[in-house]
């Protein structure tokens, strides 16, 4: 038993001992010094391998009177110890991974009798630093000098069409290379990790592969074709070919280039401009995705569609122009970017879903197309910092709530041109609100003044108010608690007809003033004041017009906070909303109508809850668009004090 266990022993030993090397290479080999070679069927020598303590080899152009012409497959496969090598130009053909993992070889030159180069010929030569490729080679093979972690210096002749896959993949010392008009095609990952800085591309090269120039961190420049017809070729520029090309400044693309690939340019954080040329159709997903220092982009009119997350956190990009030619715009797009103003062609008639999401300073659209072109264009859900903006049309203005200055008044201004008084920021005696404001030479007709829009408002006492006005918010005129006349340019059925919050209890003790007659609602009699008497201390019998009061009461009915929506779900002739609890408050009011002014098909739920969080609201039309909004409250000396109004979201009930 101790001798069969000892037999077991030693042969596995010797498999250990055996397993790296490379013994078919060898089994039918004749030696000639530190080499092995075998005769091929037509009488010519391959070289198949060297001695394990070979360190320098100079192959022979004949050897027993024999032309040496190949080195086979893996001929020097993990020989770790070679340094160097001289090839003859008797040799056609390098064999596939021949110098596989040669870790120790610094240099190698290739004679011009080599016309093939095997795939992962020099893989993982990390010593090598120098190599020549002749004229005769017209390919530069998958993984040929991958991970040549050292070489520094490569020429490629005008005999090379071109270069293959992973060819010099995480060549991590190359700075630099020149690309031949010789060359079609540079393949996937062609170039990989590379450090190089500069480079130029001919308009010769037809495909640039994925990934071909990944990665490469120190690239500050690149030029891709040319801008002259010279050459006819077109150019396609693959998937990631520059991603995380972090150096990346400048970027030339020529008009020979007909496509972009997808994310082709995506984490090039250094990219500051980019003008696409018209020989171009599409931008794909991501191509400048998480480009945050991109500032400028030219697209030409060339381009149809702008695929999905094109420009994607590209944070510095604050202006943009979408030419005529482009009919759709894809999800994500412009995913927070910080567009100020956007000018927008009439050819666009979708946009997708959050193309401008999170474009909290996007305030103009500049569109090149009528109101009703605009009216026409589908805009799918989360875009409302696009219908928030100002559109401006060629035939008017658009505005979807968006806040404008107008004579230092800030308004609210909607589609239907009407305006809002959201916050008068004066303090009069005497004021007029005037039945129209004008912006950007379109007149909007102001039917509503705001929650709180004239707070600060404390001395005012008289207020001529237009027939226009429909609704007025809550304390809209809190703690203006001078008011006594309130002339109205209508009848008392018209004022009657007013929507006014029951928080407007200033309004109700004033006198109504209208064309046909008065209101007024237990207002007092005014009491002749005695005329102070002159007295060593004279004591005013008036009461001072600044007291505390109203600053004291306007911070106990402050605005509860806010809610926020989680999620929005369409159902069967319902619609559930959900939202985030918000302390303090002491509950929340949900509504939903059939139109952006929440007056058509309205809803309203209320929650009496501070935990709870979602509801259902039921009995609604089918398969008909809903918008959606959230409030919260709070109870104040037995009054309810409502929040502003959520962002409002959009479904489709089922």
């Amino acid at each position: 038993m101790k001798k069969i266990f000892s037999l077991i022993l030693s042969l596995a030993m010797l498999l250990t001992i055996t397993s790296g090397l490379n013994l078919t290479a060898y089994a039918d080999s004749s030696q000639y010094g530190n080499i092995y070679y075998e005769e091929k069927e037509d009488g010519t020598i391959e070289i198949t391998g060297c001695t394990g303590s070979a360190t320098s080899i100079n192959i022979p152009s004949t050897i027993v009177g024999k032309t040496v012409t190949s080195i086979r497959n893996c001929a020097f496969y993990g020989c770790k110890s070679l340094t160097s090598v001289t090839i003859p130009n008797s040799i056609t053909s390098i064999g596939r991974e021949a110098f596989y993992d040669c870790t120790s070889l610094t240099s190698v030159t290739i004679p011009d009798s080599v016309t093939g180069i095997g795939d992962g010929a020099f893989y993982n030569c990390k010593s090598l630093t120098n190599v020549t490729i002749p004229n005769s080679i017209t390919m530069i093979g998958p993984d040929t000098f991958c991970r040549c972690s050292s070489l520094e210096n490569i020429t490629i002749p005008d005999s090379v069409t071109s270069i293959c896959d992973h060819a010099f993949y995480e060549c991590t010392s190359l700075t630099s290379i020149s690309i031949p008009h010789s060359v079609t095609s540079i393949d996937n990952y062609a170039f990989y990790g590379t450090r190089l800085i500069n480079l130029s591309i001919p308009a010769s090269v037809a495909s640039i592969g994925e990934g071909a120039f990944n990665c490469c961190k120190s690239l500050a420049n690149v030029t891709i074709g040319n801008n002259d017809s010279a050459e006819k070729r077109s150019t396609e520029i693959g998937n990631s070919a520059f991603s995380e090309c972090t150096s990346l400044s400048s970027v030339t693309i020529g008009n020979n280039v007909t496509s972009i690939g997808a994310a082709a340019f995506s984490d090039c954080s250094s990219l500051t401009s980019v003008t696409i040329p018209n020989s171009v159709t599409s931008i794909e997903y991501g191509t400048f995705s998480y480009c945050e220092n991109l500032t400028n982009v030219t697209i030409p009119n060339s381009v149809t569609s702008i695929g999905d997350e094109v420009f994607y956190r590209c944070s510095s990009l604050k202006n943009i122009t979408i030419p005529d030619s482009v009919t759709s715009i894809g999800d994500h797009a412009f995913f927070e970017c910080k567009l100020v103003t956007l000018t927008m062609g009439n050819g666009v008639n979708y946009i997708d879903s959050c193309a401008f999401l999170n474009c909290e300073q996007l305030y103009e659209v500049n569109y090149n197309g009528t109101v009703a072109q605009w009216k026409a264009i589908s805009v799918d859900s989360n875009n409302s910092n696009l219908t928030k903006a100002i559109i401006k049309c060629t035939d008017g203005i658009l505005g979807n709530g968006n806040e404008v200055i107008i004579d230092n008044v800030v308004y609210n201004i909607y589609n239907d041109y009407t305006a809002q008084i959201n916050k008068y920021p004066g303090n009069p005696e005497i004021l007029t609100i005037p039945e129209s404001v004008s912006y950007e030479g379109y007149a909007f007709k102001i039917n509503s003044i705001g929650d709180y829009a004239f707070l600060e408002c404390t001395n005012l006492k008289s207020l001529t108010m237009p027939s226009s006005v429909t609704k007025i918010g809550q304390y809209a005129f809190y703690c203006c608690t001078y008011l006594k006349d309130v002339y109205y340019l209508s009848t008392i059925s018209d004022w009657n007809k007013i929507e006014i919050t029951n928080t407007n209890d200033v309004l109700k003790k004033a006198t109504i003033h209208c064309i046909d007659g008065t209101i007024n609602e237990k207002v007092p009699t005014p009491q002749p004041q005695p005329r102070p008497q002159p007295s060593p201390t004279p004591t005013p019998t008036q009461p001072q017009p600044t007291t505390t009061t109203p600053t004291t009461v306007a911070k106990a009915v402050a605005k509860p906070k806010s809610a926020k929506f989680k999620k929005v779900k369409a159902a069967k002739k319902a619609v559930s909303v959900e939202w985030k609890k918000v302390s303090g408050v002491k509950g929340y009011q949900v509504q939903v109508a059939t139109d952006k002014k929440f007056k058509k098909n309205k809803k309203t739920a209320t929650v009496k809850k501070q935990k709870t969080t979602k509801v259902t609201i039921k009995k609604l039309k089918a398969k008909k668009k809903y918008y959606v909004r959230i409030r919260t409250y709070k109870t104040v000396n037995g009054k309810k004090v409502y929040s502003s109004w959520s962002k409002v979201k959009t479904v489709k009930t089922k």
